[in-house]
């Protein structure tokens, strides 16, 4: 009687064990997607955030991080997935083709909790992966090619912006280990409206200096995400709500700026704060004021893409030349009751991008 018992134990121990083990085991593949064709948009399935190679400068360079952001239709949340044979595929920056989603560190010692970032291309496998689709639940774990159990995750649980990505061990119940991949939304095509297809107002054979502005923050609070190296916050005050200002800084003289995009302006001059000033109400709904000017050379009224509207300057509250961009909606928001709408993108990046590519050179878009 005690050998079976003792035995019936044995017995239940070890269904036990095998019950736990299949349960935390990595899935397995039940449909491997070999044809995946244009741009995706892959999302954490606990936080709704995006994954996002964070550009640290003017562009995603090698070992720019990978992190998670709230999704505003970013090229940087943007990858193309390129099969690597034998079931694994490489995610690949769509920002910054040359790079794709890497582990960080060596190959033979990869550890959870090890961060993700992007890197070229390479032999390791670090930047390997597989896909493993979740049926039931329409989404997938990103596991490593070379590591076992080690799966693309993030460090923080809730709705954080910009909470690291990692790997870590797999876990069946962590939804911080689960991601949608969808087909990303058409790009915009470009001549169309809105900020993110303006062109940087200057010429393309010259070149301004990005030295700081006002944005918008991930978590909604009107915050500084720049430092201003001009002028007083006058021209920068957070409490009216702007939707974001910029400063882009010149020492040639006579630095034409142009219009980036169509719509009527008006001319103005306000010694103590902007200076010599142009206000552009763009045909796609924004306030553009341009402050600052040496000199104008517009009349009010309709302008084209591309229309001279003054020279950079440093008239009004400013210690040197550089020109204030600052760009409102011109239609109320009627759910907050404020009249100004966040812009996420201006000039073809987003306002992430900008907050932190303080002191690149960017060539204007004419």
């Amino acid at each position: 009687m005690k050998n079976r018992k003792r035995l019936l134990a044995v017995l239940l121990a070890a269904i036990m064990m095998i019950t736990l083990n299949v349960f935390n085991a990595a899935p397995a593949m039940a449909q491997y997607m070999d044809n995946f064709s244009g741009q995706y948009t892959i999302k954490n399935v606990e936080t709704g955030l995006m994954l996002n190679v964070f550009a640290t400068s003017s562009t995603i360079q090698s070992k720019s991080p990978v992190k998670v952001c709230s999704n505003d239709g970013s090229a940087e949340q943007r990858f193309t997935i390129v099969s690597a044979g034998n079931q694994k595929v490489r995610l690949m920056s769509y920002l910054n083709t040359k790079y794709c989603i890497d582990i960080y560190g060596n190959a033979n010692a990869i550890t959870s909790g090890a961060k993700v970032q992007v890197w070229a291309p390479s032999d390791s496998g670090t930047n390997l992966w597989y896909l493993d689709y979740i049926p039931g639940d329409n989404n997938y774990v990103i596991r490593s090619g070379i590591k076992d159990k080690a799966n693309l995750a993030l460090t923080a649980a809730g709705t954080i912006t910009r909470s690291d990505v990692v790997v870590k061990n797999y876990s069946a119940s962590d939804k911080k280990q689960r991601w949608i991949i969808s087909p990303a939304p058409a790009a915009p095509v470009s001549g169309t409206s809105g900020p993110a297809n303006w062109k940087l107002p200057w010429k393309s054979s010259k070149q301004a200096k990005f030295v700081g502005g006002y944005g918008k923050s991930d978590s909604g609070a009107w915050s500084s995400h720049f430092t201003t190296r001009y002028g007083s916050s006058f021209n920068h005050n957070l409490s009216l709500k702007r939707s974001l200002a910029l400063d882009f800084a010149s020492t040639e003289s006579n630095f034409e700026i142009l219009a980036p995009t169509s719509g009527t302006v008006t001319r103005g001059s306000d010694p103590s704060g902007y200076g010599n000033y142009v206000v552009l109400k763009t045909d796609d709904g924004y306030e553009v004021w341009f402050g600052h000017l040496k000199s104008i050379s517009i009349s009010n009224g309709r302008i084209n893409a591309g229309t001279p509207i003054g020279m950079m300057g440093s008239t009004g509250n400013s210690s040197g030349q550089h020109l204030h961009i600052d760009i409102r909606n011109a239609l109320p928001n009627i759910a907050s009751g404020s009249d100004y709408t966040p812009i996420t993108n201006l000039f073809g990046k987003s306002v992430r991008t900008w907050a932190y590519s303080s002191n690149a050179w960017y060539s204007g878009g004419f």
